[in-house]
């Protein structure tokens, strides 16, 4: 198990460990192209949480949305086509969540194990300011 920074209490990295592994387990894997130019439609339109990696594995965007992925990434009003890091996406991959709460505090999770290099809203280095 990885030592956790300073910053960290025991019980918040546990948590980051954990929620890694249970997306790591549970989440569908797609080719970004296969998946927004086909009829596939495994997200519920519900919710989830989505992870989008560059064809190198690194990852460039931990999310969370309540419609569906495909909606939410070309035609919300915050959609990613015009993101210029949306093209450098090869993969996705998400997880049905269906509770709000659920979704934002997994997604704080996961930012802080993946370091994605575009969210910009919290992003992990600056947990060190919550007091943990």
């Amino acid at each position: 198990m990885k030592s956790y920074p300073k910053y960290l209490s025991n019980s918040v990295w546990n948590a980051v460990n954990k929620t890694k592994l249970w997306f790591d387990k549970n989440a569908e894997s797609y080719n970004k192209n296969i998946f927004l130019n086909s009829r596939i439609e495994s997200d519920n339109a519900k919710g989830c949480i989505y992870v989008f990696y560059r064809a190198n594995g690194s990852v460039l965007y931990v999310g969370q949305t309540g419609k569906r992925l495909k909606y939410r990434a070309l035609y919300s009003q915050n959609n990613f086509k015009n993101v210029k890091w949306w093209k450098m996406v090869k993969t996705l991959k998400f997880v049905n969540v269906e509770n709000k709460a659920d979704r934002i505090i997994l997604t704080a999770l996961l930012t802080v194990e993946l370091k994605p290099t575009n969210n910009h809203k919290t992003l992990s280095k600056d947990i060190h300011t919550m007091g943990l």
